[in-house]
């Protein structure tokens, strides 16, 4: 009899410490989600901030993007309400290289590309930019050299921009808002 309840007595405390290990694991689990609350709240109101942040940002890039600038095809001044509504941007890929016998990386300058340069105006179209898409589209290859140029508040240039070969890649019609758009492809450019 004595050694039947001894079995229960350790089955007992078994079942003891089993519930004794499962409340504290409720009670860090509640501890965990309390926590995990109070980061999820944070990391709103951060994500919050950084929105705003963000908004801040892009109306300051807006406002540059809106410089008052002309722009050149040929040495001839397009029409004044020709603008870009692209980044003027250029990346070089960096590639890296090594000698078997040196463990070292070395990083060398790789491709360079451009982003395409996107001119809009008003319409009616200017009937130079559409012949030169044409002859494009026909295959007639006929590179441009151009200019973007900086205004000041004075409409005196600040700073000039100078793209060489380029070449129209796209053409778009905006009917609804009475656009034209052009897209330019460049091989390089470069401050003047």
């Amino acid at each position: 009899m004595n050694a039947l309840n001894q079995k229960h007595l350790g089955t007992i405390v078994i079942s003891g410490s089993i519930l004794v290990w499962l409340a504290v694991f409720v009670l860090n689990s509640a501890a965990f989600a309390q926590e995990r609350r109070s980061q999820l709240e944070e990391s709103t109101q951060d994500a919050a901030q950084l929105a705003r942040t963000d908004a801040q940002q892009s109306s300051r890039v807006r406002f540059k993007l809106q410089q008052p600038h002309r722009i050149e095809i040929d040495g001839i001044q397009l029409p004044g309400d020709t603008r870009v509504t692209s980044i003027f941007a250029g990346q070089v890929d960096v590639q890296a290289t090594g000698l078997p016998s040196d463990n070292r990386v070395r990083l060398v300058p790789g491709l360079v590309t451009y982003k395409r340069l996107r001119l809009s105006g008003a319409l009616p179209v200017a009937g130079d930019h559409i012949q030169w898409f044409r002859d494009m589209r026909r295959g007639t290859v006929n590179r441009r050299a151009g200019s973007l140029i900086i205004l000041g508040r004075d409409l005196q240039e600040i700073q000039r921009f100078n793209f060489f070969e380029s070449m129209p890649v796209g053409f778009e019609i905006d009917i609804p808002h009475a656009q034209w758009h052009l897209i330019i492809a460049f091989e390089w450019f470069e401050p003047a």
